[in-house]
């Protein structure tokens, strides 16, 4: 069955990437250095993962995909903002883990988590941001080079 992950994730120097995946494959990316020293230990990271069998598996029909459902995938985001808005457990939970179903049969799952030491509402700022900027995160993201 088709997967198309999305992910968003911030490292210790500060440096952001998102991507995009088509079943286990990286097919598209972005990475924003911080001009820090590199350190790529995450400090958070935000996964959107969609199935279904009607799913694209071409690489720019996935990324129109995830553009043509953006506004349900942004309120999923911003559902789990608020609920993150002091942070997460995470020695009684692990990530915050929220699964939602799309149309035509499409189920998603939504993955969030940080380090414990995030300041309060850090993860949540992060997931929201996410979503407010998706479409411009995904549009702007390039093919993943194979070396």
């Amino acid at each position: 069955m088709p997967v198309i992950t999305f992910f968003r994730q911030k490292r210790y120097d500060d440096s952001i990437r998102a991507g995009l995946g088509l079943g286990e494959r990286s097919v598209l990316q972005s990475f924003v250095p911080s001009g820090n020293e590199p350190d790529p230990a995450l400090l958070w990271y935000v996964d959107l993962r969609v199935e279904g069998s009607h799913l694209p598996t071409e690489v720019e029909a996935a990324r129109r995909w995830l553009v043509e459902h953006e506004q349900q995938l942004m309120r999923e985001l911003a559902d789990a903002a608020m609920k993150l808005q002091i942070g997460l457990d995470q020695v009684e939970s692990g990530p915050c883990v929220r699964r939602f179903d799309l149309q035509d049969g499409v189920s998603g799952t939504l993955t969030v988590s940080g380090i414990r030491a995030l300041d309060e509402g850090e993860l949540s700022a992060a997931v929201s941001e996410t979503g407010q900027n998706l479409r411009e995160i995904i549009e702007s993201l390039e093919p993943v080079l194979v070396a």
